[in-house]
């Protein structure tokens, strides 16, 4: 998962200082892995609605998000759960990516991990 949001060019998730849990949350989990202050300059925040908007539209590369923020918007692919580092107790995020983008292996390795929950 590290590598993948380092290889992306842009990343969207709800913007913390709005209160959204999946932004506060996904904000901790950057910090965890860090990389946060590495993805300040890629983070792309919605002015309103949900990150998988921005992906949709091509501003964003990669969206993190809670599946239904983003199974209802048209244009992206929900690719999965993150690895289990990001979850927490009572939810889990999802990564997310325009249709007609064409994910980097190392993005497709990444999710297949945190699908089959094994250690990248």
């Amino acid at each position: 998962m590290k590598r993948t949001l380092l290889a992306a060019k842009s990343i969207t998730y709800s913007d913390p200082a709005s209160g959204g849990a999946s932004g506060i949350h996904f904000a901790k989990v950057l910090d965890r892995l860090g990389i946060a202050d590495e993805m300040k300059s890629r983070t792309v925040f919605p002015k309103s609605g949900f990150p998988g908007q921005l992906v949709a539209t091509g501003e964003a590369e990669i969206g993190v998000g809670t599946l239904q923020g983003l199974i209802a918007i048209p244009g992206i692919d929900v690719v999965g759960p993150l690895p289990v580092i990001s979850r927490t107790r009572w939810s889990s995020w999802r990564p997310s990516w325009q249709t007609q983008a064409r994910p980097r292996q190392e993005s497709r390795s990444s999710i297949s991990c945190a699908e089959q929950r094994r250690p990248l």
